[in-house]
């Protein structure tokens, strides 16, 4: 038996430049929020598309990582699964679930407070996939995340997660991903 049975992974590494989103620091947190969601939903769909692609059963349930107020899971819903919506920081539970019921998709989308580091609170083989769109550059310890989302994930099920660093600095990363990922 293939190791790949077991998880699947798609590590997509894109380079950017860094800009200043927003000069004026007191507009806070959502601003930040909503122009890195604006500035990314290329990126949102495509991962919303191959998980589309991927013949998953229909109304599948899907984690995603590091989904700050709501992306790319509400792009995900909106082709038909069900997301569990996570995020370190507290304020993005309650943007997240405004967002969601401004898109009408409140019904396919669950907001919670995690750190990605700790999936306890979902059991075993729960979710039919992952996603982890610019998390992993930011989790101390990615080889809990790792262990982690493996656990939660169903056999055969993929894990997409996306990096916006440069690939070499990457290189080592994505073999890490794939070993704990494949590890029995």
């Amino acid at each position: 038996m293939h190791a790949m049975q077991h998880a699947t992974l798609l590590l997509l590494v894109l380079t950017c430049k860094t800009h200043a989103l927003s000069a004026d620091p007191s507009k806070g947190f959502a601003i930040f929020a909503r122009n890195v969601m604006r500035g990314n939903q290329r990126c949102f769909s495509r991962v919303a598309d191959d998980l589309a692609q991927r013949g998953l059963p229909n109304g599948a349930r899907g984690l995603d990582l590091g989904a700050a107020a709501g992306e790319p899971s509400l792009t995900i819903a909106s082709r038909g699964f069900r997301v569990v919506s996570t995020d370190f920081a507290p304020p993005n539970k309650d943007l997240g679930e405004k967002r969601a019921a401004a898109f009408g998709l409140s019904d396919r989308v669950e907001f919670h407070t995690a750190d990605a580091q700790d999936l306890s609170r979902w059991g075993d083989g729960t979710f039919d996939a992952c996603v982890g769109t610019y998390v992993l550059m930011f989790t101390p310890d990615v080889e809990r995340v790792c262990r982690e989302v493996r656990r939660v994930l169903k056999p055969g099920a993929p894990f997409i997660t996306v990096s916006y660093t440069h690939l070499r600095a990457h290189e080592t990363e994505a073999d890490l991903v794939c070993r704990l990922l494949l590890e029995k």
